[in-house]
């Protein structure tokens, strides 16, 4: 089978099936906004596979597009974002391939706040070594399908019960880790006032492979008490308890403490801080999500060790952002811990962070300079990994449907392994094409 053309087959039907669950979104509403672009472009790369040595410097075509979709009404809720991108590598270094994401979150409300249906869908690639950089054949495509109903029951003015039951689907370009999983969460409330609630939790969740090469099953379990609040400014989740972890046909297990903290804090209408941390069990797939809804750009490739073993996890994450229609500002910090229940060479840590500045020069001239900066500590093979990214961009707007940009990129990365110590420069320029429903 000829592989370049599998790998974009099957990253073709996760975009046509995020499509797919797009266009089953955008129905007809009031509080529906759709917005979206195309671009095409050139770009060039002086290191193209990333390496120490031999460096190959390649030049590039591109062709992508983004959609966003939000509807919120009484019976329908959706936030959906596409961003796919083709790339053709001119000098075929290497084989052409798709590169994007599809992170969409839907729920049908049948009777609200009494019975909904939910529907999660995350797309996107992630690194297939991650003791060598992101780069053309160290990716691979992951998909994550959730969904199943949701029902609430008022037992009084106040008090109040509910049933989750959820389906999973986790899929993977090349590893053998697909798996299917099944949950079902229980809880017993309690409203403290309009805007505030506290509840007690029951979940449990199997983790089923489709491959036995991959890892035992293994069942993850959780008590927890939950408070909850939501006001104009502000929205703050804050879970407490106890979680549990087994293999199934093993006597390997793990327990412990639950904690999870989610806080979102709006400054100003245009201002906002998100913080969050805590400790659960996880595992790559739970990973891979979470990295995608917190990161700005879907179509970065996600830093997971992609591994099937489940492991405790300790995190933490905050972010600053100010949008304001004539500049904006994103300041963000994550730090994790992952320790493994079966395996611990694979322990590792792992912090990024990072901040963005645009702002309108003149009505037709935009610019841009970014910074990110990513440390791995591999505790197993003792080694440390430093990457670092510097972004600068340019753009002019010829008129309200296109516009140009030019970007230039330089990554570095530094290692306890000297073959790894490398460097890129890249430069892009694109032109883009908002149609009129999308400006």
């Amino acid at each position: 089978m000829n592989n370049e053309k599998f790998i974009g087959n099957l990253a073709g039907r996760h975009v046509a099936v995020a499509i797919g669950l797009l266009t089953c979104f955008a129905l007809p509403g009031q509080a529906a906004e759709l917005t979206g672009n195309f671009s095409a472009g050139v770009g060039w790369s002086d290191n193209i596979a990333r390496t120490r040595g031999n460096e190959l410097d390649e030049s590039m075509g591109l062709v992508g597009a983004q959609i966003n979709y939000i509807e919120d009404s009484p019976t329908f809720y959706a936030d959906a974002q596409i961003n796919a991108n083709f790339l053709s590598y001119f000098d075929d270094t290497f084989g052409s391939e798709l590169l994007g994401g599809a992170n969409i979150t839907g729920e049908y409300f049948f009777s609200p706040e009494v019975f909904s249906w939910i529907l999660d869908y995350n797309y996107g690639q992630q690194v297939f070594n991650p003791l060598q950089p992101a780069r053309p054949g160290n990716r691979e495509d992951v998909s994550f399908l959730t969904t199943g109903p949701r029902l609430t029951i008022p037992m009084s003015s106040r008090w109040f019960a509910g049933v989750d039951l959820t389906y999973s689907n986790v899929t993977y370009e090349r590893r053998p880790n697909n798996n299917n999983r099944g949950a079902a969460a229980v809880r017993f409330g309690r409203d403290i006032s309009q805007t505030r609630n506290i509840t007690i939790n029951g979940t449990t969740e199997q983790v089923k492979y489709e491959s036995a090469a991959a890892q035992n099953d293994f069942e993850r379990n959780e008590v927890f008490m939950r408070f909850e609040t939501a006001s104009t400014r502000n929205q703050l989740s804050l879970d407490v308890g106890y979680s549990e972890l087994q293999f199934e046909g093993s006597d390997i297990k793990g327990d412990g403490a639950v904690v999870r903290l989610d806080w979102t804090r709006s400054i100003s209408q245009y201002t906002s801080f998100v913080a969050g941390g805590g400790r659960r069990f996880s595992d790559q797939g739970d990973v891979f999500r979470s990295a995608q809804r917190f990161n700005t750009d879907i179509t970065e490739t996600e830093d997971v060790l992609g591994v099937a073993s489940p492991f405790r996890s300790d995190f933490a994450n905050a972010r600053y952002s100010i949008a304001n229609p004539r500049f904006g500002v994103d300041v963000f910090v994550t730090w994790s811990d992952e320790n493994y229940i079966d395996n611990p060479l694979l322990d590792r840590g792992l912090i990024r962070g990072g901040f963005a500045f645009n702002r309108n020069i003149t009505r037709k001239i935009t610019g841009g300079i970014g910074f990110n900066h990513t440390v791995r500590d591999f505790d197993g093979f003792d080694r440390e990994d430093k990457d670092t990214r510097y972004t600068l961009n340019i753009g002019y707007q010829f008129s309200p449907a296109f516009n140009t940009v030019v970007d230039f990129q330089y990554f570095e990365r530094s290692s306890d392994d000297d073959d790894n110590d490398i460097n890129e420069s890249r430069i892009f320029i694109t032109v883009n094409y908002i149609p009129k429903w999308g400006r």
